[in-house]
């Protein structure tokens, strides 16, 4: 486990987007988002949080999520494969709940490799639940969407 002390997160910029693919591509090189593709989830806005978590200066992990009116969609969740199953993702995970309650957010939804049991079950812990299979989401197979419900009071 890493030391949660020793990560900082913080808003994604321009100067992160290179390392950023590089994970990217490392992770997921039947799908990757593109650099055009990072740089356009910068200019979002308000509508939208790209945070990085930052070990030792270098970028460890990064989530994006997109606010749509009462819901939010996570389109991008990822931490280096050399330091996985650490705590990372957690971190990142609850503080766009944070965000997203703070909002006063009703849902918040993702999509995930139906064979990707290690986030699967990350996604429950933190209480979100199945709703469907999406057929050939990923050019590699089928994704589990998973819903959220927040309180919001």
């Amino acid at each position: 486990m890493i030391n949660n002390q020793s990560i900082i997160l913080r808003p994604a910029n321009a100067d992160d987007i290179k390392s950023i693919t590089i994970i990217e591509k490392k992770l997921f090189p039947f799908d990757a988002w593109n650099t055009k593709m990072f740089q356009a989830f910068l200019s979002f806005g308000n509508n939208a949080t790209f945070i990085i978590a930052e070990k030792a200066k270098k970028i460890a992990g990064y989530i994006c999520m997109r606010i749509i009116e009462t819901d939010a969609e996570i389109d991008n969740l990822a931490v280096d494969s050399e330091i996985q199953r650490c705590g990372i993702a957690s971190m990142l995970l609850k503080h766009v709940i944070d965000k997203a309650q703070k909002h006063k957010i009703e849902h918040m939804y993702l999509e995930v490799s139906v064979d990707n049991k290690p986030a699967i079950e990350l996604y429950k812990k933190f209480g979100f639940e199945p709703l469907r299979i999406r057929k050939n989401y990923y050019p590699y197979g089928d994704a589990l969407e998973l819903r959220l419900k927040l309180s919001i009071g």
